[in-house]
C-alpha cells in the first residue's frame, strides 16, 4: 500500500526532504514523530495516515514521520528529535519555508481531529485569506506543545 508520508530517518533526510526539496519549496511540512512503546502513537496512526492520504493531494501539505525506535541519543532519529526540540511522542512539527518551525503539536485524538480541520481550511484557502501571519498561527493556536508553560515553571 503507497503511502503520501515520507519517512525520515536523520537529519540528512530532514535537510534533503523538508528544507531543499525543490517540490516542498512552497509546501507546509507536518512531521509527525512516533514510537512504537506508544499507545497513543499506536492508537492515533491510522488517522495520521487518514489525514495525509485526503490533505497531501493538492501539494500543499507535505507529511512525514520520524519513528523513534531506540533510546541513544546518538541515533539519528534521536538528534534530529532533538535538533526539532521534540520533547515527547506523538509530536507533530509544523514547518513552512518562509516561517520555519511554526510551532509543535501534541498529536493525541483530539488535536489530530482538531488539526486536520485547520489544515483542510488551509488546503482550501480559507485560512490564506486570513493573512500569512494569521494562518500560521491559527493552525497552532491552542495545540502547541505546552512549552510556553514550561518556561513559566522554571522562574
Amino acid at each position: 500500500r503507497s503511502t503520501p508520508i515520507i519517512s525520515l530517518d536523520s537529519i540528512e533526510d530532514y535537510n534533503h526532504q523538508v528544507l531543499s526539496n525543490p517540490s516542498a519549496a512552497n509546501c507546509l511540512t507536518l512531521i509527525r514523530f512516533s514510537a512504537p512503546w506508544c499507545q497513543v502513537c499506536r492508537t492515533t496512526t491510522v488517522s495520521f495516515e487518514r489525514m495525509a492520504a485526503k490533505l497531501s493531494k493538492g501539494g500543499d501539505i507535505q507529511f512525514c514521520s520520524v519513528v523513534i525506535d531506540s533510546n541513544k541519543p546518538t541515533d539519528a532519529k534521536n538528534v534530529l528529535k532533538d535538533s526539532l526540540g521534540v520533547h515527547a511522542v506523538p509530536t507533530g512539527v509544523l514547518y513552512h519555508p518562509s516561517r520555519g518551525v511554526i510551532g509543535r503539536v501534541n498529536l493525541n485524538r483530539v488535536n489530530l481531529g482538531e488539526l486536520k480541520k485547520r489544515l483542510g481550511g488551509y488546503v482550501s484557502g480559507a485560512l490564506h485569506r486570513q493573512g500569512e501571519m494569521m494562518w500560521m498561527e491559527a493552525l497552532v493556536m491552542g495545540l502547541e506543545v505546552g512549552e510556553k508553560k514550561a518556561g513559566a515553571e522554571k522562574e
